[in-house]
């Protein structure tokens, strides 16, 4: 709901030292009031509560998908074991975003182990640790479950 006023304003055109101006001009000014009703804040409300669990769930992927990439074996595996107690505990208004995000290249799980532990490049400017057998297990037993929860990840 948008209110407007209409009022009439006193303003300068020359502004003098400290001495009373001479000439004053006038124009109308409109003022904007915004009301909102208890149904708009409701939807902000909804609305900005999904945004923050979305950067929630973003946030925690991002970030084991920092320590999947990492050169170092031990990281790989605390990314990896990190992942799966995430997705484990997942419940329902982040398992709908999760499944949501899992469309998207950037945020599938299933591509990040694929890419980065189960066939990871041979073109690395800095050489990765070996794959050892825990990390190959963590990341197949990630990968079934996905598939089950998201089967267009397979």
């Amino acid at each position: 709901i948008f209110l407007r006023l209409q009022d009439e304003a006193v303003v300068s055109t020359q502004s003098t030292g400290g001495q009373q101006p001479s000439s004053y001009s006038t124009y109308p000014l409109t003022v904007v009031v915004v009301c909102f009703n208890a149904q708009s804040m409701s939807l902000y409300s909804s609305w900005y509560y999904y945004s923050s669990l979305q950067r929630e769930v973003e946030f925690q992927l991002n970030t084991n998908f920092t320590l999947i990439k990492d050169r170092f074996s031990f990281c790989r595996v605390e990314g990896l074991t990190n992942l799966l107690k995430y997705v484990k505990a997942l419940q329902e208004p982040d398992l709908a975003i999760f499944l949501r995000l899992q469309d998207q290249d950037q945020n599938n799980i299933t591509r990040h182990l694929l890419a980065h532990i189960l066939d990871p490049p041979s073109s690395n400017p800095y050489p990765l640790s070996p794959v050892i057998l825990q990390e190959r297990l963590l990341s197949l037993s990630l990968i079934q479950g996905l598939c089950l929860m998201h089967p267009t990840s397979r």
